[in-house]
């Protein structure tokens, strides 16, 4: 199956959507409906939940010297359902990776409960872990060191579902061959070495080499960066198509917000490890209610740059962000906020609900619209 190019189109996608919401900005806005009690609350039942999720690394500069804790993540708390995409976005350091590798039954969290399906993980069960890990599949943004070197195409496939599966060889074989041709691959090139791919055809590898076990979660780690925009639009459709008809929750990371409102349903907006937007697609791209999506939105590149930008925020962030090292009190951001006060300074902001989404900030309902 090929992907076909009919959808909204990733290069663009979100300054078109950025300015057509500023330039309608009178008009209601998008809502969620019932205000969910939890991030990522959708009807139908969560097939990953998170609760909680905290992650620290300790570090010394020598044995004697005193430890230092870097909070990597802090208190994350989500729910997604089937045939559901979560976008993760934040600048670099903000713990997008740190989460997704979590999630992706990588690390283990220093605190807090995930749930696959309802059941409890934890990654010290080596027994409950083997049960549940063909459940949840990574793809990572680089294709080619992710492929072992030394396999053919066909060897990497064949080895998920030999790990995966209790398949016979033929049946194995059969497979492979019917995933091959889902990412839009021929049959000959499960005979090929990962260096003899383009990178387009091997991030398809990738992504059939995670749906082959039959996932309910696939954690993609911005996984179109490393392609060029041409190719990224042909992946992001291959993942929306499989998603939709495998039934497929995806976590994607990503730095472009073009990508996400290509294909994102929800938008988590990280910043220092704790999230501080969480909202539908539509609300949290065009209608920004924390400082840190507006600036990040305004950072998008677009063709006019200072037409259409969101109400009180500068053409750029201000500053860099503090050292995770050694955060500043308060809120995290407020050293580069335009609207920063003292309570600011002083009190962190716990995520509450603003017209119809989820905000950390303690002036949210009194910004500009």
């Amino acid at each position: 199956m090929s992907a076909t190019p009919d959808k909204r189109d990733p290069r663009s996608g979100c300054a078109a959507d950025i300015d057509a919401a500023h330039a309608n900005q009178a008009g209601a806005p998008a809502t969620l409906g019932a205000a969910p009690a939890t991030l990522g609350a959708a009807p139908a039942p969560p097939v990953l939940q998170a609760r909680g999720l905290c992650r620290h690394f300790v570090s010394r500069a020598h044995p004697l010297a005193a430890r230092r804790v870097l909070h990597a993540v802090q208190q994350v708390d989500l729910d997604l359902a089937a045939g559901r995409t979560l976008a993760v976005v934040g600048e670099s350091g903000c713990g997008k990776s740190t989460l997704a590798r979590m999630l992706a039954l990588l690390d283990s969290p220093s605190s807090g409960t995930l749930r696959i399906e309802g059941r409890p993980v934890t990654l010290h069960d080596r027994r409950a872990l083997r049960s549940v890990r063909t459940r949840v599949q990574m793809v990572f943004q680089d294709p080619l060191g992710s492929l072992h070197p030394r396999q053919t195409i066909g060897q990497t496939l064949d080895e998920a579902l030999r790990l995966a599966t209790r398949l016979t060889r033929g049946e194995r074989a059969e497979r492979v061959d019917w995933m091959l041709h889902k990412v839009g691959l021929r049959s000959e090139q499960a005979q090929r070495w990962p260096h003899m791919l383009s990178g387009g055809q091997r991030q398809r590898v990738a992504i059939a080499r995670a749906l082959l076990p039959r996932p309910k979660v696939v954690v993609a780690d911005e996984p179109v960066s490393a392609l060029d925009v041409s190719v990224r639009a042909q992946v992001l459709n291959l993942l929306m198509d499989l998603g939709e008809e495998f039934r497929v929750a995806y976590l994607f990371i990503s730095h472009d917000l073009s990508v996400v409102a290509h294909i994102a349903d929800e938008v988590m907006v990280m910043y220092l490890g704790r999230c501080v937007e969480f909202g539908a697609r539509e609300q949290v791209l065009r209608h920004p209610a924390h400082p840190y999506t507006r600036g990040l939105i305004a950072a998008t590149p677009r063709l006019q740059p200072q037409a259409h930008r969101p109400a009180g925020v500068a053409p750029t962030l201000r500053a860099e962000p503090p050292s995770p090292w050694n955060p500043p009190p308060g809120c995290a951001f407020h050293a580069r906020c335009p609207h920063a006060s003292a309570i600011c300074r002083e009190h962190l902001p716990s995520l509450r609900e603003v017209d119809g989404r989820l905000v950390a900030c303690h002036h949210a309902e009194a910004l500009p619209r």
